[in-house]
């Protein structure tokens, strides 16, 4: 079949300017992904670097209390308390497993943020009397 000039002329047209138009969004299409890829990459760095900072803050103020204290002169004799008492030591009758129940497993405190308020165990041991007073 024989297309005379005035039709084979507008086809040309019309088939190079739909393989622009294609070559155009193909290209378009890409470029936008690449660019959203990248934001996206931007704002899980950024994500990323807000969580370690707010993690880094809660550390220090962990840190900066731990040191306080490590250098109270009351929380280490609490803590030496504990160790005798827990170890038995100075003719002390302690049952670990027994504490840990009274003041873990059975603390009438139900949830756990609320164990601490827990002071004594009514128990009459050494621990708990100890636990009182420093508590």
């Amino acid at each position: 079949m024989k297309l005379s000039l005035s039709w084979k002329l507008p086809l040309v047209f019309v088939f190079f300017s739909a393989i622009s138009a294609i070559s155009v969004g193909v290209l378009a299409t890409n470029r936008m992904n690449a660019t959203m890829e990248h934001a996206a990459i931007e704002n899980l760095t950024a994500s990323q670097q807000v969580i370690t900072q707010a993690i880094e803050t809660r550390m220090e103020s962990y840190n900066g209390a731990l040191h306080l204290l490590a250098d109270d002169v009351s929380v280490a004799s609490a803590l030496r308390g504990f160790s005798r008492a827990l170890s038995g030591g100075e003719g002390l009758d302690v049952n670990l497993p027994v504490i840990r129940d009274l003041y873990t497993t059975n603390n009438p405190n139900i949830l756990l943020n609320d164990r601490s308020k827990l002071h004594n165990a009514e128990d009459g041991s050494h621990y708990s009397a100890l636990h009182s007073n420093v508590h």
